[in-house]
């Protein structure tokens, strides 16, 4: 599946793809007419899920790989940290804050501090109403975080009080 939007950052390129089959940087030449590989990675292999790039890392979570959470330097392509704490995720960002909602079964959303030197879960809460897998990416708007499970939608108050 080739579903996760590239990520792109001064001439760079990151791009993954589910079922094992990982992703890589490209450089992106001056005149934009050519590429040149820079690093690959089997670890984040995102399915459909997002990547969050945040002050040179790139945060999400991996599919078939391993099934956990990772941040990657998107200079080099080193880990700087990975967790099995978090699983299979779509992954999304506000107020220098991830918010990882895991599916397709566990409806769990957790607050992660973004930073490379190691994982920090702030908070969590499982949705339990409705039914049906987790698929559905949240969204954030006005200080609200929006989720959708089947014929429900879902409004937290998100806001830094």
């Amino acid at each position: 599946i080739n579903a996760v939007t590239p990520v792109y950052s001064d001439g760079k390129i990151y791009y993954t793809s589910g079922y094992d089959a990982g992703g890589g940087m490209l450089e992106l030449s001056p005149d934009g007419k050519s590429i040149t590989p820079k690093w690959s990675d089997r670890n984040l292999d995102g399915q459909h899920h997002g990547i969050i790039l945040h002050e040179g890392y790139l945060y999400g979570t991996a599919h078939n790989a391993s099934r956990e959470m990772l941040a990657l330097s998107l200079a080099t392509g080193e880990i700087a940290w990975r967790t099995k704490e978090i699983s299979q995720s779509v992954v999304i960002f506000a107020d220098d804050m991830l918010y990882a909602y895991e599916g397709p079964t566990k409806g769990i959303v957790s607050l992660i501090k973004t930073t490379p030197e190691g994982f920090t879960r702030t908070g969590q809460f499982r949705i339990t109403e409705g039914n049906g897998k987790h698929w559905a990416h949240p969204t954030i708007a006005n200080g609200r975080m929006y989720i959708r499970r089947n014929g429900l939608l879902f409004a937290y108050d998100i806001a830094a009080k």
